[in-house]
Protein backbone atom coordinates (compact mmCIF):
# COMPACT_ATOMS: atom_id res chain seq x y z
CA UNK A 1 0.00 0.00 0.00
CA UNK A 2 2.64 2.20 0.67
CA UNK A 3 4.51 1.94 -2.34
CA UNK A 4 1.61 3.08 -4.50
CA UNK A 5 0.53 5.73 -1.90
CA UNK A 6 3.99 7.47 -2.10
CA UNK A 7 3.61 6.96 -6.10
CA UNK A 8 0.14 8.88 -5.86
CA UNK A 9 1.74 11.37 -3.75
CA UNK A 10 4.80 12.31 -5.90
CA UNK A 11 2.25 12.52 -9.00
CA UNK A 12 -0.03 14.85 -7.17
CA UNK A 13 3.29 17.33 -5.91
CA UNK A 14 4.60 17.21 -9.51
CA UNK A 15 1.03 18.91 -10.61
CA UNK A 16 1.06 20.90 -7.77
CA UNK A 17 4.68 22.28 -9.38
CA UNK A 18 5.84 23.96 -6.26
CA UNK A 19 9.12 25.88 -7.73
CA UNK A 20 10.80 26.61 -4.28
CA UNK A 21 11.93 23.83 -2.33
CA UNK A 22 14.14 23.79 0.48
CA UNK A 23 14.68 20.27 1.09
CA UNK A 24 15.89 18.49 -1.81
CA UNK A 25 13.39 15.46 -3.19
CA UNK A 26 15.26 12.98 -2.37
CA UNK A 27 15.75 13.29 1.40
CA UNK A 28 12.31 13.65 1.59
CA UNK A 29 10.90 10.70 0.02
CA UNK A 30 12.64 8.43 2.31
CA UNK A 31 11.21 10.21 5.92
CA UNK A 32 7.70 10.10 3.44
CA UNK A 33 7.85 6.51 3.04
CA UNK A 34 8.93 5.18 6.68
CA UNK A 35 5.83 7.52 7.76
CA UNK A 36 3.98 5.75 5.54
CA UNK A 37 4.58 2.16 6.82
CA UNK A 38 4.88 3.26 10.62
CA UNK A 39 0.77 4.47 9.89
CA UNK A 40 0.22 1.51 8.32
CA UNK A 41 1.71 -0.68 11.34
CA UNK A 42 1.38 1.36 14.65
CA UNK A 43 -1.54 3.54 14.16
CA UNK A 44 -4.73 2.04 16.17
CA UNK A 45 -6.92 1.38 13.78
CA UNK A 46 -6.63 0.46 9.65
CA UNK A 47 -6.77 3.34 7.55
CA UNK A 48 -8.58 3.44 3.98
CA UNK A 49 -6.18 4.00 1.54
CA UNK A 50 -8.16 6.59 0.00
CA UNK A 51 -9.06 8.84 2.67
CA UNK A 52 -4.96 8.74 3.40
CA UNK A 53 -4.12 9.83 0.45
CA UNK A 54 -7.20 12.96 0.11
CA UNK A 55 -5.56 14.03 3.93
CA UNK A 56 -2.21 13.82 2.92
CA UNK A 57 -2.92 15.48 -0.40
CA UNK A 58 -5.21 18.44 1.20
CA UNK A 59 -2.35 18.99 3.54
CA UNK A 60 0.33 19.49 0.45
CA UNK A 61 -2.12 21.99 -1.10
CA UNK A 62 -3.07 23.71 2.14
CA UNK A 63 0.45 24.66 2.89
CA UNK A 64 0.51 26.65 -0.21
CA UNK A 65 -2.40 29.10 0.47
CA UNK A 66 -6.27 28.80 1.95
CA UNK A 67 -7.56 28.23 -1.87
CA UNK A 68 -5.86 25.36 -3.11
CA UNK A 69 -7.97 21.88 -2.63
CA UNK A 70 -8.03 18.27 -4.19
CA UNK A 71 -11.48 17.40 -5.47
CA UNK A 72 -12.10 13.85 -5.44
CA UNK A 73 -15.32 12.47 -8.01
CA UNK A 74 -17.84 13.66 -6.21
CA UNK A 75 -16.45 17.12 -5.17
CA UNK A 76 -15.16 17.62 -8.71
CA UNK A 77 -19.01 16.43 -10.13
CA UNK A 78 -20.40 19.14 -7.66
CA UNK A 79 -18.24 21.86 -8.58
CA UNK A 80 -18.99 21.14 -12.37
CA UNK A 81 -22.94 21.79 -11.62
CA UNK A 82 -22.37 24.80 -9.32
CA UNK A 83 -20.27 26.38 -11.98
CA UNK A 84 -23.31 25.65 -14.43
CA UNK A 85 -25.61 27.33 -11.71
CA UNK A 86 -26.89 24.39 -11.11
CA UNK A 87 -27.14 21.75 -8.10
CA UNK A 88 -29.09 20.14 -5.23
CA UNK A 89 -30.59 21.61 -2.49
CA UNK A 90 -33.52 23.21 -0.99
CA UNK A 91 -33.46 26.58 -2.74
CA UNK A 92 -32.47 29.47 -0.14
CA UNK A 93 -29.51 32.19 -0.46
CA UNK A 94 -28.21 32.93 3.46
CA UNK A 95 -26.27 35.88 4.74
CA UNK A 96 -24.19 35.04 8.06
CA UNK A 97 -25.62 37.36 10.52
CA UNK A 98 -24.23 36.84 14.35
CA UNK A 99 -24.06 33.64 15.11
CA UNK A 100 -26.28 32.15 12.56
CA UNK A 101 -27.52 32.81 9.13
CA UNK A 102 -30.18 34.70 7.85
CA UNK A 103 -32.33 34.10 4.73
CA UNK A 104 -32.39 36.48 2.41
CA UNK A 105 -34.24 34.65 -0.85
CA UNK A 106 -36.31 31.79 -1.68
CA UNK A 107 -36.21 30.74 -5.20
CA UNK A 108 -40.03 29.69 -6.10
CA UNK A 109 -40.95 26.29 -6.59
CA UNK A 110 -38.57 24.71 -4.68
CA UNK A 111 -38.70 22.47 -1.57
CA UNK A 112 -37.85 25.82 0.78
CA UNK A 113 -40.68 27.63 -1.10
CA UNK A 114 -43.31 25.10 -1.15
CA UNK A 115 -42.31 24.73 2.70
CA UNK A 116 -43.11 28.25 3.59
CA UNK A 117 -39.76 29.38 4.40
CA UNK A 118 -39.52 33.18 3.83
CA UNK A 119 -37.09 35.85 3.36
CA UNK A 120 -35.88 37.29 7.18
CA UNK A 121 -36.23 33.16 8.82
CA UNK A 122 -32.94 33.20 11.08
CA UNK A 123 -31.83 29.78 10.23
CA UNK A 124 -29.90 28.15 13.95
CA UNK A 125 -29.91 24.63 12.98
CA UNK A 126 -29.09 22.21 9.91
CA UNK A 127 -29.95 18.80 11.14
CA UNK A 128 -28.38 18.07 14.32
CA UNK A 129 -26.01 20.67 13.95
CA UNK A 130 -25.88 24.02 15.56
CA UNK A 131 -24.77 27.25 12.63
CA UNK A 132 -23.01 28.66 15.28
CA UNK A 133 -20.72 25.93 14.89
CA UNK A 134 -20.51 26.04 10.85
CA UNK A 135 -18.43 28.83 8.94
CA UNK A 136 -20.83 30.80 6.47
CA UNK A 137 -19.38 28.03 3.67
CA UNK A 138 -20.06 25.03 5.73
CA UNK A 139 -23.50 25.86 6.31
CA UNK A 140 -24.13 26.76 2.57
CA UNK A 141 -22.91 23.58 1.76
CA UNK A 142 -24.98 21.19 4.25
CA UNK A 143 -27.76 22.62 2.88
CA UNK A 144 -26.94 21.30 -0.49
CA UNK A 145 -26.41 17.56 -1.62
CA UNK A 146 -27.72 14.83 -3.84
CA UNK A 147 -30.95 15.50 -4.98
CA UNK A 148 -33.53 13.54 -2.68
CA UNK A 149 -31.50 13.08 0.34
CA UNK A 150 -33.34 15.28 3.44
CA UNK A 151 -32.22 17.79 5.57
CA UNK A 152 -33.92 19.40 8.73
CA UNK A 153 -33.95 22.81 9.07
CA UNK A 154 -34.65 24.67 12.00
CA UNK A 155 -35.22 28.21 11.94
CA UNK A 156 -36.63 30.99 14.13
CA UNK A 157 -38.99 33.47 12.54
CA UNK A 158 -39.85 37.21 13.89
CA UNK A 159 -42.88 37.18 16.57
CA UNK A 160 -42.61 32.84 16.89
CA UNK A 161 -41.97 32.50 20.58
CA UNK A 162 -40.22 29.24 19.75
CA UNK A 163 -38.07 28.02 17.45
CA UNK A 164 -39.75 25.81 13.88
CA UNK A 165 -38.79 22.54 12.40
CA UNK A 166 -38.51 21.48 8.99
CA UNK A 167 -37.67 18.50 7.02
CA UNK A 168 -36.95 19.14 3.30
CA UNK A 169 -35.88 17.05 0.56
CA UNK A 170 -33.27 18.27 -2.03
CA UNK A 171 -33.89 19.24 -5.32
CA UNK A 172 -32.04 19.76 -8.55
CA UNK A 173 -31.97 23.79 -8.21
CA UNK A 174 -31.60 25.75 -11.04
CA UNK A 175 -30.01 28.73 -9.39
CA UNK A 176 -30.31 32.27 -11.42
CA UNK A 177 -27.70 34.43 -10.58
CA UNK A 178 -29.08 37.68 -11.47
CA UNK A 179 -32.04 39.11 -9.58
CA UNK A 180 -33.33 42.63 -11.14
CA UNK A 181 -35.99 45.22 -11.46
CA UNK A 182 -36.83 49.21 -11.66
CA UNK A 183 -35.76 50.22 -7.85
CA UNK A 184 -36.50 53.48 -8.89
CA UNK A 185 -38.31 55.30 -12.04
CA UNK A 186 -35.91 54.81 -14.66
CA UNK A 187 -33.39 53.60 -12.53
CA UNK A 188 -32.39 49.44 -12.95
CA UNK A 189 -31.35 47.36 -9.84
CA UNK A 190 -28.82 44.20 -10.88
CA UNK A 191 -27.99 41.91 -7.85
CA UNK A 192 -25.67 39.07 -8.99
CA UNK A 193 -25.63 36.57 -6.26
CA UNK A 194 -22.46 35.01 -7.71
CA UNK A 195 -20.54 34.82 -11.46
CA UNK A 196 -21.02 31.41 -13.44
CA UNK A 197 -21.30 30.66 -16.65
CA UNK A 198 -24.37 31.73 -17.93
CA UNK A 199 -24.27 35.60 -15.88
CA UNK A 200 -23.79 37.38 -18.86
CA UNK A 201 -26.65 36.27 -20.48
CA UNK A 202 -28.75 36.64 -17.63
CA UNK A 203 -27.54 40.03 -16.81
CA UNK A 204 -28.06 41.27 -20.65
CA UNK A 205 -32.00 39.80 -20.71
CA UNK A 206 -32.94 41.50 -17.63
CA UNK A 207 -31.38 44.84 -18.79
CA UNK A 208 -33.01 44.52 -22.35
CA UNK A 209 -36.64 43.44 -20.54
CA UNK A 210 -36.42 46.24 -17.93
CA UNK A 211 -34.82 48.88 -20.67
CA UNK A 212 -38.22 48.17 -22.58
CA UNK A 213 -40.64 48.94 -19.57
CA UNK A 214 -38.95 52.38 -18.51
CA UNK A 215 -38.14 53.17 -22.34
CA UNK A 216 -34.26 53.06 -21.38
CA UNK A 217 -32.67 53.95 -18.00
CA UNK A 218 -31.63 57.14 -15.78
CA UNK A 219 -28.68 55.23 -13.98
CA UNK A 220 -28.29 51.31 -13.22
CA UNK A 221 -27.06 50.08 -9.35
CA UNK A 222 -24.93 47.03 -10.21
CA UNK A 223 -25.29 45.23 -6.42
CA UNK A 224 -22.43 43.02 -5.76
CA UNK A 225 -22.36 42.73 -1.83
CA UNK A 226 -21.96 39.13 -0.73
CA UNK A 227 -20.82 37.95 -4.14
CA UNK A 228 -17.87 35.70 -3.63
CA UNK A 229 -16.76 35.26 -6.65
CA UNK A 230 -17.05 32.42 -10.02
CA UNK A 231 -16.09 32.39 -13.19
CA UNK A 232 -13.04 34.90 -14.56
CA UNK A 233 -14.83 35.08 -18.32
CA UNK A 234 -18.18 35.70 -16.81
CA UNK A 235 -16.63 38.58 -14.93
CA UNK A 236 -14.98 39.96 -17.82
CA UNK A 237 -18.45 39.61 -19.83
CA UNK A 238 -19.95 41.47 -16.88
CA UNK A 239 -17.48 44.32 -16.69
CA UNK A 240 -17.00 44.50 -20.31
CA UNK A 241 -20.91 45.13 -20.57
CA UNK A 242 -19.99 48.69 -19.05
CA UNK A 243 -17.11 49.96 -20.72
CA UNK A 244 -15.82 50.32 -24.98
CA UNK A 245 -14.84 47.58 -26.76
CA UNK A 246 -11.07 46.84 -26.49
CA UNK A 247 -10.97 47.93 -22.89
CA UNK A 248 -9.14 46.57 -20.54
CA UNK A 249 -10.80 44.68 -17.67
CA UNK A 250 -8.10 42.38 -15.81
CA UNK A 251 -4.65 40.99 -16.57
CA UNK A 252 -3.31 37.88 -14.91
CA UNK A 253 0.40 36.83 -14.44
CA UNK A 254 1.57 34.01 -12.39
CA UNK A 255 4.21 31.23 -13.23
CA UNK A 256 3.38 29.16 -16.44
CA UNK A 257 3.52 31.70 -19.96
CA UNK A 258 -0.02 31.10 -20.18
CA UNK A 259 -1.51 32.30 -17.08
CA UNK A 260 0.30 36.14 -17.63
CA UNK A 261 -3.10 37.10 -19.81
CA UNK A 262 -5.07 40.06 -20.28
CA UNK A 263 -8.69 40.30 -20.50
CA UNK A 264 -10.11 43.45 -22.89
CA UNK A 265 -13.57 43.86 -22.77
CA UNK A 266 -15.58 42.52 -26.33
CA UNK A 267 -16.61 45.00 -28.90
CA UNK A 268 -20.13 45.48 -28.91
CA UNK A 269 -21.06 43.51 -26.17
CA UNK A 270 -23.70 45.31 -24.89
CA UNK A 271 -26.22 48.38 -26.85
CA UNK A 272 -23.95 51.48 -26.87
CA UNK A 273 -25.99 53.26 -24.28
CA UNK A 274 -24.71 50.89 -21.63
CA UNK A 275 -21.10 52.23 -21.66
CA UNK A 276 -22.43 55.63 -20.59
CA UNK A 277 -25.77 55.12 -18.36
CA UNK A 278 -24.85 56.74 -14.79
CA UNK A 279 -23.41 53.63 -12.81
CA UNK A 280 -23.24 52.64 -8.53
CA UNK A 281 -21.54 49.44 -8.08
CA UNK A 282 -22.30 48.05 -4.55
CA UNK A 283 -19.81 46.15 -2.35
CA UNK A 284 -18.88 45.20 1.14
CA UNK A 285 -16.35 42.98 3.00
CA UNK A 286 -17.72 39.73 1.32
CA UNK A 287 -17.68 40.72 -2.59
CA UNK A 288 -14.41 38.75 -3.15
CA UNK A 289 -12.84 37.35 -6.34
CA UNK A 290 -14.70 38.11 -9.52
CA UNK A 291 -16.54 40.44 -7.53
CA UNK A 292 -13.33 42.23 -7.22
CA UNK A 293 -12.28 41.67 -11.00
CA UNK A 294 -15.74 44.14 -12.11
CA UNK A 295 -15.30 46.27 -8.97
CA UNK A 296 -11.67 47.28 -9.91
CA UNK A 297 -11.95 47.29 -13.51
CA UNK A 298 -15.16 49.79 -13.34
CA UNK A 299 -13.38 51.78 -11.13
CA UNK A 300 -10.11 52.33 -12.33
CA UNK A 301 -11.79 53.19 -15.56
CA UNK A 302 -13.69 56.12 -13.74
CA UNK A 303 -16.99 54.08 -15.55
CA UNK A 304 -18.44 53.61 -12.19
CA UNK A 305 -18.68 55.03 -8.08
CA UNK A 306 -18.09 52.03 -6.12
CA UNK A 307 -19.74 52.24 -3.02
CA UNK A 308 -20.16 50.48 0.45
CA UNK A 309 -17.14 49.17 2.44
CA UNK A 310 -13.86 47.73 1.41
CA UNK A 311 -13.76 44.24 -0.06
CA UNK A 312 -12.42 41.03 0.85
CA UNK A 313 -9.34 41.23 -0.67
CA UNK A 314 -9.05 37.55 -2.93
CA UNK A 315 -6.87 38.28 -5.92
CA UNK A 316 -5.93 35.04 -7.17
CA UNK A 317 -7.27 32.86 -9.64
CA UNK A 318 -7.84 29.17 -9.06
CA UNK A 319 -7.24 27.07 -11.93
CA UNK A 320 -8.78 23.48 -11.89
CA UNK A 321 -6.88 20.45 -13.50
CA UNK A 322 -8.24 17.20 -14.24
CA UNK A 323 -6.27 14.35 -13.17
CA UNK A 324 -8.02 11.67 -15.13
CA UNK A 325 -9.51 9.48 -12.22
CA UNK A 326 -12.70 11.54 -11.86
CA UNK A 327 -10.88 14.13 -9.50
CA UNK A 328 -9.07 17.00 -10.03
CA UNK A 329 -7.26 19.84 -8.38
CA UNK A 330 -7.95 23.42 -7.45
CA UNK A 331 -4.76 25.39 -7.83
CA UNK A 332 -4.01 28.90 -7.45
CA UNK A 333 -2.24 29.32 -11.07
CA UNK A 334 -1.93 33.71 -10.88
CA UNK A 335 -2.82 36.39 -9.63
CA UNK A 336 -5.08 39.69 -10.92
CA UNK A 337 -4.24 43.12 -11.44
CA UNK A 338 -7.00 46.19 -12.05
CA UNK A 339 -6.19 47.92 -15.43
CA UNK A 340 -4.46 50.30 -13.01
CA UNK A 341 -2.38 47.30 -12.36
CA UNK A 342 -3.21 47.65 -8.74
CA UNK A 343 -2.82 43.72 -6.86
CA UNK A 344 -6.49 43.40 -4.79
CA UNK A 345 -4.74 40.18 -3.28
CA UNK A 346 -5.18 40.71 0.41
CA UNK A 347 -5.88 44.75 -0.09
CA UNK A 348 -8.80 44.65 -1.86
CA UNK A 349 -11.02 47.29 -3.54
CA UNK A 350 -11.52 50.76 -1.47
CA UNK A 351 -14.90 52.46 -2.41
CA UNK A 352 -14.67 55.79 -3.74
CA UNK A 353 -17.46 56.50 -0.97
CA UNK A 354 -16.96 54.21 1.91
CA UNK A 355 -20.82 53.68 3.32
CA UNK A 356 -21.15 51.46 6.43
CA UNK A 357 -24.24 49.51 6.59
CA UNK A 358 -25.26 50.03 10.28
CA UNK A 359 -25.09 52.63 12.85
CA UNK A 360 -22.34 52.12 15.69
CA UNK A 361 -24.27 51.23 18.59
CA UNK A 362 -25.08 47.13 17.91
CA UNK A 363 -29.12 45.85 16.68
CA UNK A 364 -30.63 47.88 19.28
CA UNK A 365 -29.10 51.41 17.78
CA UNK A 366 -29.76 49.83 14.63
CA UNK A 367 -33.49 49.73 15.04
CA UNK A 368 -33.94 52.84 16.77
CA UNK A 369 -32.13 54.40 13.86
CA UNK A 370 -33.92 52.50 11.31
CA UNK A 371 -37.33 53.48 12.83
CA UNK A 372 -35.97 57.56 12.63
CA UNK A 373 -35.01 57.07 9.58
CA UNK A 374 -31.78 57.88 9.91
CA UNK A 375 -28.63 56.66 8.04
CA UNK A 376 -24.98 56.93 8.67
CA UNK A 377 -21.77 57.46 6.70
CA UNK A 378 -18.64 56.26 7.30
CA UNK A 379 -15.38 58.10 6.65
CA UNK A 380 -12.45 55.85 5.01
CA UNK A 381 -10.31 56.09 8.45
CA UNK A 382 -13.81 55.04 10.72
CA UNK A 383 -12.29 57.88 12.58
CA UNK A 384 -14.58 61.41 14.20
CA UNK A 385 -18.24 61.71 13.83
CA UNK A 386 -20.22 59.70 11.28
CA UNK A 387 -22.21 61.70 9.10
CA UNK A 388 -26.33 61.17 9.29
CA UNK A 389 -27.00 59.66 5.50
CA UNK A 390 -29.62 58.54 3.14
CA UNK A 391 -32.36 61.47 4.10
CA UNK A 392 -31.52 62.95 0.69
CA UNK A 393 -32.23 59.89 -1.14
CA UNK A 394 -35.59 58.52 -2.91
CA UNK A 395 -36.98 55.44 -1.02
CA UNK A 396 -36.75 52.59 -3.41
CA UNK A 397 -39.71 52.07 -5.73
CA UNK A 398 -41.98 48.90 -5.66
CA UNK A 399 -42.87 47.95 -9.12
CA UNK A 400 -46.20 47.15 -9.85
CA UNK A 401 -47.14 43.31 -8.96
CA UNK A 402 -46.62 40.94 -11.90
CA UNK A 403 -44.86 44.22 -14.34
CA UNK A 404 -41.88 42.68 -16.61
CA UNK A 405 -39.55 44.23 -14.58
CA UNK A 406 -40.85 43.21 -10.64
CA UNK A 407 -38.37 42.25 -8.77
CA UNK A 408 -38.38 38.63 -7.22
CA UNK A 409 -37.44 40.36 -3.95
CA UNK A 410 -37.30 43.73 -3.11
CA UNK A 411 -34.38 45.63 -1.26
CA UNK A 412 -34.74 46.35 2.22
CA UNK A 413 -35.95 49.78 2.18
CA UNK A 414 -33.97 50.72 5.43
CA UNK A 415 -30.56 49.79 3.38
CA UNK A 416 -28.67 52.29 4.16
CA UNK A 417 -25.46 51.72 1.32
CA UNK A 418 -28.54 51.67 -1.33
CA UNK A 419 -30.14 54.87 -0.28
CA UNK A 420 -26.86 56.42 -1.07
CA UNK A 421 -26.25 54.59 -4.55
CA UNK A 422 -29.45 56.20 -5.58
CA UNK A 423 -28.61 59.60 -4.11
CA UNK A 424 -25.28 58.93 -5.93
CA UNK A 425 -27.25 58.16 -9.47
CA UNK A 426 -28.88 61.34 -8.80
CA UNK A 427 -26.07 63.53 -8.44
CA UNK A 428 -23.98 62.25 -11.76
CA UNK A 429 -27.52 62.84 -13.61
CA UNK A 430 -27.41 66.63 -12.09
CA UNK A 431 -23.77 67.23 -12.55
CA UNK A 432 -24.26 65.61 -16.29
CA UNK A 433 -26.87 68.08 -16.97
CA UNK A 434 -30.45 67.15 -18.98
Amino acid sequence: MTRILLSALLACAACAGSAAQTTPMESVLPRLEKILNLIDSKYVKPVEDGKLFTDAVNGLLKGLDPYCAYLDADAYRKLQQEVQGKYGGIGIEMRKEGEFSRIVLVLENTPAHRAGLLPGDLVTHLDDTSVARMTFEQAVRHTRGTPSTSLTLTFLRAGDPVPRTLALDREQIQDPSVRAGLIAPRTAYLHLSQFHQRTPEEMALALEKMSESSQGFEGIVLDLRDNLGGNLNAAVAVAGTFLAGGTLVVSTSGMSEDSKRDYPAKAQSSPQAMKSVPLVVLVNHRSASASEIVAGALQDHGRAIVLGTRTYGKGSIQTILPLGDGGALKLTTAHYYTPSGRSIDKQGVTPDQVVDQAPPGGSEATAQSIARGNFWLQSEAAAGPRVVCGLDSPAPHRPEPGSPANLPHVPDLADCQLHRALNALTKQRLSHGP
